[in-house]
């Protein structure tokens, strides 16, 4: 299933996607939060991060202590309101009805169904028969009895944007509410496109305050010609952008090197690959922007992090394409897998099969700790000074070639067991489209890209290379790969 609504609001069983489990009690959820909010400020889970991050706290975590909140909120009522929240739908009311009569129970100072009352507090409850009602009270009241309009909560639900979204036929792009309304829609110039990436974030009070939203799709929105940038918008006007990242020279340039030469074409443009959304540089304010720019023919990539005001924190390139990054936040590195750019397997002297057509690169995997207003532009004129190497915090190859050729890597991460902890990253590799019954293999390494051991080894591996799995591939140093590779 998926996860409808906004995550503010949106009970466990919506955020989970898990369409059978949603009832009355669903809606019970949906009242709890207004009043944690109308009470409070805040809603039962802290939502102010990343869309996925939000949605998998409503998910999995119990909802926040409305007193930890607003110590100030009696007791009593507060069993009332994380009741009509609670993390089970066993566990809440089974309908609006029942809620409001617990807090007509609250108003009267009887006891509550929330929380049995003891001697004292039936005691405490009758001297104080009378109090004025607050107006907190008064609204929660309204809310839970206006179950078709949830006056001002509703409001702000059909007017507050989640999400972006692409129409069904790929022909414009939407802004959609947290309710699910279209708040806005775009045609697209070119026709069909895709939503390649979007994003609604906070802007720091430093830069402004509010909110703004980040794009990126695989054609032009009307006037702005922002096919292949991450385009920033404020949300009081989305019909211009307040800046986009380039895509050709001045603002993004590869380094005019012999090596690069050899790629270059009359298309010199630049389109972001991939965009993140990181707290990268702790004394920056706000989230940082890690995107990953590629040429058209996928030589070379530069990555990026940018401010949310798009400015230019760091800057590092890399010869060759790279297919996937991660951030490691207990080592302030960014992982990295794909391929180095600068020979061909073939120029190292392996022979290819007959009617090979992947790619030809030499397979490597490293990691780089990024500072702040750094710019890194190696100099590829001669790669036996190993500039890669030294700006990297490690760099790894995949070889011997004449076995590598069959692989390629596909993840590297931080295993489950390593989570939290700074021990380093899980790098797998699996066999390619035409040798699919060569399994995977997955290796342990340390921060600094020792291998620590092998991780795993899958069966259809240990077939295909029975007399010796373990050795069959390599994670060697970049010298070590250089030498053995030499014509």
């Amino acid at each position: 299933g998926v996860p409808i609504g906004s995550p503010a609001f949106m009970s466990p069983e919506q955020a989970r996607g898990d369409s059978h489990a949603i009832s009355t009690r669903s809606d019970v959820y949906n009242l709890g939060a207004t009043a944690y909010l109308l009470l409070t400020g805040e809603t039962p889970h802290d939502v102010n991060t990343t869309l996925h991050t939000a949605v998998q706290r409503v998910a999995n975590d119990p909802p926040r202590q409305i007193r930890e909140i607003n110590n100030s909120i009696d007791r009593a009522l507060a069993a009332v309101l994380e009741r009509a929240a609670a993390l089970r739908p066993a566990d809440r009311y089974d309908s609006a009805s029942a809620f409001a009569a617990d807090l007509r129970r609250w108003l009267n100072r009887e006891p509550v169904e929330a929380r049995p009352a003891g001697p004292w507090i039936k005691a405490t409850r009758w001297v104080g028969k009378h109090p004025i009602a607050t107006t907190s009270i008064i609204w929660v009241m309204i809310v839970v009895c206006s179950l078709g309009t949830l006056g001002g909560g509703l409001w702000w639900m059909r007017n507050q944007p989640s999400h972006f979204e692409n129409d069904p036929d790929h022909a414009e792009l939407r802004l959609i509410s947290a309710s699910g309304n279209i708040i806005k829609s775009w045609d697209h110039a070119a026709g069909k496109t895709r939503l390649l990436f979007g994003d609604i974030v906070k802007r720091p009070i430093e830069f402004g305050g509010g909110r703004v939203a980040l794009t990126v799709t695989d054609s032009g929105l009307p006037g702005d010609l922002s096919a292949g940038s991450l385009c920033v918008r404020t949300l009081d006007d989305l019909d211009h952008f307040i800046w986009k990242t380039p895509i050709n020279a001045p603002g993004i340039e590869a380094p005019d090197v012999p090596e690069w030469r050899d790629w270059k074409s009359s298309d010199d443009s630049f389109n972001v690959g991939s965009v993140e959304l990181l707290d990268i540089f702790k004394d920056s304010p706000g989230m940082e922007i890690l995107i990953q720019f590629t040429h058209h023919a996928y030589h070379p990539t530069c990555l990026r992090i940018y401010n949310i005001e798009g400015n230019i924190l760091w800057e590092w390139w890399h010869a060759g394409a790279l297919a996937s990054l991660m951030w490691h936040d207990e080592l302030g590195q960014i992982a990295f897998c794909g391929l180095y750019g600068h020979r061909d397997i073939e120029q190292y002297g392996v022979s290819l099969p007959l009617g090979y057509s992947g790619h030809k690169w030499p397979r490597i995997v490293g990691a780089i700790t990024p500072r702040i207003n750094e710019i890194i532009r190696p100099d590829w004129v001669n790669p036996s000074k190993n500039d890669l190497a030294a700006h990297a915090d490690w760099y790894r190859a995949l070889f011997p070639f004449e076995r590598a050729w069959q692989y390629k890597f596909t993840t590297a991460q931080i295993p489950n067991h390593l989570a939290g902890r700074s021990e380093g990253i899980e790098v797998r590799v699996s066999a390619i489209k035409g040798y699919l019954n060569g399994g995977e293999v997955t290796w342990l390494l340390d921060i600094w890209g020792g291998v620590q051991a092998i991780e795993s080894i899958s069966d259809p591996f240990k077939s295909a290379h029975p007399d010796d799995p373990e050795n069959y591939l390599k994670l060697g140093e970049l010298e070590e790969w250089r030498r053995e590779q030499s014509p």
